[in-house]
């Protein structure tokens, strides 16, 4: 019999505790995916923002700023206002991240509001490493709103909706 990886180990330890956000990023990718078909824009441009951008409420404004046309100044500073939490986020992160290593930036980068909260909140069990376990939530919640949003999209081409209003 085989034993059980380390990151296989904290993977099913994580798995748990991202739950709810897997059910929430299912119902908001999934709408998220199928607004911007609606809106004319493909599965690359969707699957682009979910992998590059990761923000959601500002992933939901880029869909009406594709439509008005580009402006990258005011682009980015509705950007830098909508995700400015993310800031203290960091800040108050530092220490938790600091034995983190080679992984600290990549958690960094796919910290979203709910996988803060799971890094702050759930504790992996002693025979876990806390390091592979904050890098398995981080990167299953991310995971979700990626596959969930390109799944909205599939179901844009065949799902017709209304989205005036």
């Amino acid at each position: 019999m085989r034993q059980e990886g380390e990151w296989a180990r904290a993977a099913r330890c994580a798995f748990p505790h991202t739950i709810p956000v897997l059910t929430g990023f299912a119902f908001l990718g999934i709408a998220y995916g199928i607004l911007m078909r609606t809106q004319g824009q493909g599965l690359l441009l969707t699957a682009a923002m979910s992998l590059i951008v990761y923000a959601g409420s500002m992933q939901y404004l880029a869909v009406s700023l594709f439509a008005v046309g580009f402006d990258p100044i005011g682009t980015f500073l509705l950007t830098l206002m909508v995700n400015a939490r993310h800031l203290f986020y960091g800040i108050s992160m530092l220490d938790r991240l600091k034995d983190t290593g080679k992984w600290r930036n990549l958690i960094v980068f796919m910290l979203s509001d709910e996988t803060f909260s799971l890094l702050c909140s759930a504790k992996p069990p002693e025979s876990v490493d806390r390091t592979k376990f904050m890098v398995c939530i981080a990167v299953m919640d991310y995971l979700y709103w990626f596959l969930a949003s390109v799944t909205g999209s599939l179901l844009g081409v065949v799902l017709t909706l209304n989205t005036t209003g």
